[in-house]
């Protein structure tokens, strides 16, 4: 258990310096031109991103709670990028809001979408779909995230869903523990906190999308609520 907590939490909470250094920086520009206003929203924002990466190892927020991170996140790229992101469209089953999820499995993607669309794509735009399917014994939470970037093409599809199997492979099975170095090094992780929570019950899927659609994934996860 604690060599777990540890791994869950190094997943969890690598934020990337960079990151924290440009949003100062930004803050910096934003005092020179007098934008107090901007400047107190800006800060309000990236506290509370930065408190929410800083959860225990073994916390769960609720999926509305990952949601309104999210959304806050890109708010906080649009203010950096001078761009304009959302997340577009999000539907769900009744009463699955309230599900427990791990914190950051959204925002990760979010992530992801950003940094490989941010120069690329005029409005990024995500779109979150929650299902209850049947299984175990109160059933599986799936979530398909897909953004309207440039997708990852027909290799780096291939080369996707080669690093989701050996992630899963390295956790479960014997094999071993690959590293596929800088390379979509977020949802490694996400996929490996997935499987040190959820075990096999957990699965994360790369979805097939027609010609520029951008980029789809698909989690499953037990159902879980609290009392």
């Amino acid at each position: 258990l604690r060599r777990t907590r540890t791994e869950l939490e190094f997943l969890q909470n690598q934020i990337k310096p960079h990151f924290l250094v440009n949003c100062f920086n930004i803050i910096i520009g934003m005092a020179e031109w007098e934008k107090f206003d901007q400047i107190q929203d800006f800060c309000m924002l990236l506290s509370s991103y930065v408190r929410y990466t800083l959860c225990d190892g073994f916390e769960t927020v609720t999926l509305e709670e990952e949601l309104r991170e999210t959304c806050d996140f890109l708010k906080i790229q649009d203010i950096r990028f001078d761009s304009h992101s959302a997340l577009q469209d999000f539907e769900a089953e009744e009463g699955l809001l309230d599900c427990q999820v791990p914190p950051l499995m959204l925002l990760t993607l979010a992530e992801n979408s950003v940094k490989h669309n941010k120069f690329k794509v005029d409005a990024l735009q995500l779109t979150v779909t929650a299902r209850h399917i049947p299984g175990g014994l109160h059933g599986l939470l799936r979530i398909d995230y897909q953004d309207n970037g440039v997708g990852l093409g027909l290799e780096g599809s291939r080369q996707m869903a080669q690093m989701l199997e050996a992630v899963r492979e390295s956790v479960l099975g014997q094999g071993e523990n690959v590293s596929f170095g800088n390379e979509h090094i977020g949802l490694q992780n996400l996929y490996r906190r997935l499987l040190l929570l959820y075990g096999e019950r957990a699965r994360v899927e790369l979805m097939p999308v027609d010609r520029d659609e951008g980029f789809k994934i698909r989690m499953t996860l037990p159902m879980v609520k609290k009392e």
